[in-house]
Formats: C-alpha cells, structure tokens, sequence
C-alpha cells in the first residue's frame, strides 16, 4: 500500500476553484484500469472520459495509457493529475484549434478549444466537423469552402 495525491481538475463549468487535491491509498499490485475506476465517483464521470498523468519532480506530466499495467513502477507520495477528455484510440491525434483576427494586431491568434482528428481526414472533413462547434460555442459562420 502507498499514498498517492490526485490532482483533479474542476468541470469548466464550475464557478469554484479550478482543482481539487485527494489525498488516497492504493495497492502498487493495481491495474491503472482499477485505478480508474476507484477514482470515478471521485472524478464524477466514467473512466473513459478521463485521462491519468503521472507528475515527475520537474512538474512534467507523462500520460499513463496502459489500462493493464501496474501501479508498481509509482514510488511513495506520487502524484498523479486527473484530465477530463477521452483518450486518444488508434490513428487519433489531437490538435488546438486557434482563430485568425486580422483586425486585432495585439492578438492576431487566439486558442479556441482542442479537437480531435483521424488519420487520412482531409481538410474538408475536419472543417465540416468543427464548423457546428464553431457555430455553437462563438456564433461563427464561414462557408466550410473558404
């Protein structure tokens, strides 16, 4: 047995802080799938739509994908940061979306939201899929041809 901190971020919808700190015992012999799953009522969502980074002294976060791997390779006192988001399947890779403002020289670029591609996905589809997300979230409307 070792205690782990877990860090969790706050749904974006949250008007309190934006993480949270738990401080929990876990057995090194357990699936990170295990983990996952002691952590969703913790997370309040399932374990596919979170992700799990381990944090180095250096505050690098590595993400840990290997459902069945064990927790023995985490020494005491690990902390580990929770991300909301799903993880990437075979042939995905995510990308940030930012929008172009030509009339605003001291921000001529500026970060919208992350989006999720496949492999072999033409440009046309990607701006087919992100052009009701874009509607939605920022009233943009631009011909999906431009």
């Amino acid at each position: 047995t070792q205690t782990s901190r877990y860090i969790f971020e706050e749904p974006k919808e949250s008007p309190t802080s934006k993480h949270k700190e738990v401080e929990l015992l876990i057995d090194k012999r357990e699936t990170l799938a295990g983990l996952k799953k002691k952590l969703e009522p913790l997370v309040e969502c399932p374990s596919e739509l979170f992700r799990i980074y381990r944090v180095y002294c250096n505050n690098q976060e590595i993400e840990n994908t290997r459902l069945q791997d064990t927790l023995s390779a985490f020494m005491d006192d690990t902390k580990v940061l929770v991300k909301y988001g799903r993880a990437l399947r075979k042939g995905e890779c995510q990308i940030k979306v930012f929008m172009l403002s030509c009339e605003d020289p001291e921000e001529p670029f500026r970060y919208v939201f992350d989006w999720i591609v496949h492999k072999g996905m033409s440009v046309r589809e990607c701006k087919e899929l992100l052009h009701p997300e874009l509607q939605q979230r920022y009233g943009f409307n631009c011909p999906v041809d431009q």
